[in-house]
């Protein structure tokens, strides 16, 4: 099955983001290059910032229960998955298949929605899939365990051969009882029987929105296909800025690791913090904008500070710019890792402050 505005021709699509603008943005750059000839509709839990933006870009708006992204990610940022209980997993997707079921949808598009498979399946829609590289089941490398589980005080004096192996073999009895939860559901709803976690989040097409050479892949079936990452286009007439540092930590980074920014002992530098919606970096040699056109900051900075996110780590590696990650959940671990691993930034695992300074010194900035 190949990807072409032909397959979604005339469809209408309804399109499950996770509650997070990341991953907003990121469906609504897919619905632009993909979906120009379809009846696009994002479903969402009916927040009111969520449904403006989604509706300033011309695209329709409908409520849904969803995963609350409030609860769901402090627990992630734990490594811990009781948020995929049935008792919070079968109202979504009773919801979910009342909708479809409601709206007459040809196709629905899940990014990140656990049940979604599940009630495309009752209602006999197809179902297709938006996902990172590395959550894919056919992911050539290790998903590591966050740094602060207790498993790497051990891991640390393994081979990372060694310790790698044990990963897998632990990801492998972990996803065997999440995938317990699904089939509870699956079978009191008459579904079939899931053939694991992962698998929950497999369409019948399937994109993957990072380079391969990044998150490689092994044994990719037909019904997988690599797109290009979903970052929204450079807006026409911006004018460039010019800043030593930029720094960004997306709608799930923390911005308290780097207060330390505000000292004095900074103030040389040209800063700027993109969505510090509460002004933890407040101060008088840090600008701030709440939104903005990433390309026109990045392109000419000699510093990008993030949280690992994918969609901001894309503009790090399109202009080429030395990266700092400062991580706070687990998949953003997994990215920053990968970016080390290649050579295309630093991921501070120790104390921020001190290793933020030793980067901006050997790149001359301070």
């Amino acid at each position: 099955m190949t990807i072409s505005e032909a397959d979604y021709r005339h469809k209408k699509v309804l399109i499950f983001p996770f509650g997070l603008l990341s991953h907003y943005i990121r469906m609504m750059v897919f619905a632009q290059r993909y979906l120009s000839d379809a009846q696009v509709v994002f479903v969402g839990d009916g927040g009111y910032q969520y449904q403006k933006l989604v509706e300033e870009h011309g695209f329709e708006y409908v409520k849904c229960a969803s995963l609350n992204p409030n609860v769901v990610m402090p627990l992630a940022n734990r490594f811990d998955f009781s948020w995929l209980n049935r008792f919070m997993l079968e109202p979504i997707y009773q919801a979910q298949v009342e909708l479809i079921k409601a709206s007459q949808a040809d196709i629905v598009i899940g990014d990140f929605c656990p049940t979604l498979k599940m009630a495309a399946e009752k209602c006999s829609v197809p179902f297709h899939s938006v996902m990172n590289g590395y959550l894919s089941p056919y992911y050539n490398g290790t998903r590591r365990v966050p740094q602060r589980h207790f498993a790497n005080t051990i891991f640390k004096v393994f081979p990372l051969r060694l310790s790698d192996a044990v990963t897998r073999s632990m990801e492998k009895k972990k996803m065997k009882r999440l995938s317990r939860t699904f089939n509870r559901i699956r079978k009191k709803h008459g579904l079939a029987k899931s053939k694991g976690y992962l698998q929950e989040y497999e369409g019948d097409l399937n994109y993957i929105c990072d380079d391969p050479a990044i998150f490689p892949q092994q044994g990719l079936p037909q019904n997988w296909k690599f797109i290009k990452p979903l970052v929204p286009l450079a807006k026409e007439g911006c004018e460039e800025k010019n800043y030593d540092v930029v720094i960004s930590m997306g709608s799930s980074g923390d911005w308290s690791n780097l207060t330390f920014l505000t000292s004095k002992a900074y103030s040389e530098l040209k800063m700027i913090a993109i969505g510090d919606v509460s002004q933890v970096l407040s101060c008088p040699h840090i600008d701030s904008v709440t939104f903005g056109d990433m390309h026109q900051f990045i392109r000419n900075t000699k510093l990008l500070i993030c949280h690992g996110g994918n969609g901001t780590i894309q503009f790090g590696l399109k202009y080429k710019v030395p990266m700092l990650f400062l991580t706070s959940h687990f998949e953003q671990e997994w990215n920053a890792g990968r970016m080390e691993e290649l050579g295309y930034g630093t991921w501070v695992k120790g104390k921020h402050a001190i290793q933020v300074t030793q980067t901006m010194q050997l790149l001359k900035l301070i």
